[in-house]
């Protein structure tokens, strides 16, 4: 929006062409004008504003986010089956108490937005699990609810590993990184970090949801 413009005042004792000229340098000045609003603008039309995030909640389900260990060696039994929990102030896949049994302080609510992304809850203290960057590189903690793009995540079916176990990953929708087990930690539990997702569907980045309790 331009501002308000000055009357210019108009001396009758000036000749025309004195008007004349004091008309083109207001010309010139505002056309120079023009050429600095373009140069920080980018010089093109103003950016379109971001699309709204969905906020409307279609489903929502308890449930436990469960990653089931390394495939079974030859004829031996697969690897324990660990939940998402936090453990000592961070994230950490807990061990199971075996089946489909998720604790108290393992459990989690699945909330699908409208657009199909999940907002997951940690049932024990209200935070919402948050894509983060660190000095260390990429994690996932917990963090008060905003629903941001950090906390919307998708939970894609990709088929079958090679033990023939159903296969998902949990992958931000802020950068497209998937959630993932990383290095045997005390007591058996494991780490968390994101890292890309691999098209190979290690089992690293197994992550299922677990509902029966």
């Amino acid at each position: 929006m331009t501002g308000p413009q000055r009357g210019a005042r108009h001396q009758r004792s000036r000749a025309p062409r004195a008007w004349v000229f004091g008309t083109a340098g207001v010309a010139a000045a505002l056309a120079a004008v023009g050429v600095v609003v373009m140069l920080l603008t980018g010089g093109g039309a103003p950016a379109a504003s971001p699309t709204p995030l969905v906020t409307n909640i279609t489903s929502s389900q308890a449930i436990g986010l469960a990653n089931l260990g390394p495939p079974p060696a030859g004829s031996g039994p697969a690897g324990a089956e660990t939940l998402l929990s936090q453990s000592k102030a961070k994230l950490m896949f807990t061990p199971g108490s075996g089946g489909d049994t998720v604790q108290p302080s393992q459990q989690w609510q699945a909330d699908q937005m409208g657009g199909g992304a999940y907002v997951l809850v940690f049932t024990p203290d209200g935070q919402c699990l948050t894509a983060a960057a660190t000095s260390r590189g990429a994690t996932a903690r917990l963090a008060a609810c905003g629903l941001g793009l950090s906390q919307r995540w998708s939970h894609p079916y990709l088929g079958t590993d090679a033990a023939g176990r159903g296969y998902s990953q949990l992958r931000s929708v802020a950068d497209g990184r998937c959630l993932t087990v990383s290095g045997q930690q005390p007591g058996g539990s494991i780490g968390v970090t994101m890292q890309p997702c691999s098209s190979t569907m290690a089992w690293q980045q197994l992550v299922s949801f677990l509902t029966p309790f």
